[in-house]
């Protein structure tokens, strides 16, 4: 296997496109990354977003955003 296959960058960024909704955000990293991990739904319940998929992320509150950039490990399972 190819060493990138075993990295994944978590930035200070959030890698969230303001224009989709936080669900469709997670479904297009579940889709580059992989589906080897929960489904969309089910990430977003791990985080405390259960319920808010259907918003687009830049009417999140600070507090909500704040786990955005760990839903994609979750679709994911990325090796650590």
């Amino acid at each position: 296997a190819a060493v990138g296959e075993h990295i994944h960058y978590l930035g200070h960024e959030d890698a969230v496109k303001g224009a989709l909704t936080v669900r469709a955000n997670l479904a297009f990293w579940r889709t580059v990354l992989g589906p080897t991990g929960l489904p969309v739904e089910d990430a977003l319940d791990e985080v405390g977003l259960g319920g808010l998929g259907g918003l687009r992320a830049p009417v999140l509150s600070a507090g909500q955003k704040r786990p955005l950039p760990i839903t994609p490990l979750l679709v994911s399972r990325p090796p650590v």
